[in-house]
């Protein structure tokens, strides 16, 4: 765990850093400085491309993560699988987009009149996918590489500024809307030049098309798994997103309101996302050389200290989100109510740990893949039924049930074919004290009225409450005996 540990605390100190800043932005300021129907737009551009990255690779960044870990060891495919990378993104980006050009007037009338402006910008997201794909791959190259920490600084921080810049710059009509949405998609290329000149210095990527080093790679091996990780990352986007997506085909407005309060949300899975970044290469090297209780230790661990730190920031949010509202616009507060239901949603998704990890990065993908399936199946009919019907509250549902069956059933499936179990009386006492938590959040009365403030209370009460509730309890004693044993050395 000495890597992970060690790029963990980095990435976890950038992600949050990224989630203060995507905050500022996604809360305070977008909201704020465009309509309703232009931040709709954006993340529906966002999200809409989003989607089509995960195709345009045909499953690249998972063959990345799950093979390059055995190729490095050889120096020449270590320097030149990058040119092989690059030639198999230029056929598979070529025969995508074809095919997309194909369909693009029936996606587009799928989009009513509520959501003309992003019909308008419609042929947009071919490059913008092309430039989100570019940039996945390559930051999945780094973290295979274990040089994970500049890409999530460049993509949670860099890219975060400059799309609060580029809002500023429009708001104060600097730049007109054609900018806006130009500038949106430079900012993703200038990440990607950051990138590559980075690796270059390590000397670990070359552009070059080496024949030799392509003859080495077990296609036959490689490109089923890309495709069947392929649908696996699709899939698993949807489970995510497909809400949203659904709701942008009735309005871009909506999609904004629905949009901040998943944001807020999704603060509960940054320590997940975090972790993963690292564990994803190192389950791939372990279970290559069949180290299981590595394996399992990575597991055990993961999901001990993400129920702790996911179990926090859910009482955070819960306790403080109806004071940050009273910073939006008052078309805003329809979401408010759905936070509890989406951020449970998510903390069943932390609570599980790195579980996809150990599904989708082994020789047990296929077993993972037939999961998901079913589980998006189970989403897309849930969604069709009961969205158009009760709109955003029945997507916030629809997305916290799927989650909760979806982890339950990724639990039992793992311990079927692995006998791990991560959970032990230490996780009751979390599950505890977080129940007892939100018990509190749901009866703390409003301070002041000013919003910053009660802001300040009730995060104080949560913070002293959990934080001493999880010493007393003695569920993580190294993190406290390693703060002890630093004190004690300054004294």
């Amino acid at each position: 765990m000495g890597v992970i540990k060690r790029q963990g605390i980095k990435n976890l100190f950038i992600a949050y850093t990224g989630v203060v800043i995507g905050a500022i932005s996604a809360i305070l300021l977008q909201p704020v400085f465009l309509s309703t129907t232009e931040l709709g737009f954006t993340r529906n551009l966002y999200n809409f491309s989003f989607m089509l990255s995960i195709v345009l690779p045909l499953g690249l960044p998972n063959i990345i993560l799950r093979f390059y870990p055995q190729y490095k060891e050889d120096d020449a495919i270590k320097k030149y699988f990058f040119g092989f990378i690059l030639l198999y993104f230029s056929i598979s980006a070529i025969i995508i987009s074809s095919i997309f050009f194909l369909f693009k007037d029936s996606i587009s009338s799928l989009y009513k009149k509520d959501s003309e402006l992003f019909i308008n910008y419609f042929l947009c997201v071919i490059p913008y996918a092309l430039i989100i794909t570019l940039n996945s791959i390559i930051t999945a190259f780094s973290q295979a590489a274990y040089k994970s920490t500049v890409p999530s600084f460049l993509n949670d921080i860099v890219s975060r500024l400059l799309v609060i810049l580029v809002t500023v710059m429009y708001h104060y009509r600097w730049i007109s809307f054609d900018m806006y949405v130009l500038f949106y998609l430079l900012i993703y290329c200038l990440v990607i030049a950051i990138l590559i000149i980075y690796l270059k210095k390590f000397d670990l990527i070359s552009f070059r098309i080496n024949l030799p080093v392509l003859n080495k790679i077990h296609y036959k091996k490689i490109i089923p798994y890309g495709l069947i990780l392929l649908g696996i990352s699709f899939a698993s986007f949807c489970l995510r997103n497909l809400d949203s997506i659904f709701l942008g085909t009735y309005s871009l407005s909506n999609v904004a309101i629905y949009s901040t309060a998943v944001y807020l949300a999704m603060f509960i899975e940054v320590p997940l996302s975090s972790l993963e970044r690292i564990s994803y290469s190192k389950i791939a090297e372990n279970f290559a050389n069949k180290n299981f209780v590595e394996m399992n230790k990575i597991y055990f661990d993961s999901v001990k200290y993400l129920m702790i730190f996911g179990g926090y920031i859910f009482l955070g949010i819960n306790a403080c989100s109806k004071y940050i509202y009273e910073f939006l616009p008052s078309e805003y507060s329809e979401s408010l109510y759905l936070i509890s239901i989406l951020s449970f949603g998510c903390l069943v998704n932390v609570m599980t740990g790195v579980n996809n990890a150990i599904l989708y990065y082994t020789s047990h993908f296929k077993l993972g893949a037939i999961l998901l399936a079913f589980a998006f199946i189970f989403t897309l009919g849930l969604d069709l039924l009961f969205i158009p019907l009760y709109g955003m509250l029945a997507a916030a549902c629809v997305t916290a049930a799927v989650a909760v069956l979806y982890n339950v059933a990724k639990f039992w499936l793992i311990y079927k074919i692995f006998k791990f179990q991560p959970y032990n009386i230490n996780s009751l006492k979390i599950l505890l004290l977080i129940a007892v938590g939100f018990i509190i959040v749901v009866f703390l009365p409003s301070f002041t009225s000013i919003a910053v403030l009660n802001i300040l209370i009730n995060g104080s009460i949560i913070s002293v409450f959990y934080i001493f509730c999880v010493y007393k309890l003695n569920v993580i004693p190294e993190i406290f005996d390693t703060i002890k044993a630093k004190f004690a050395k300054r004294s």
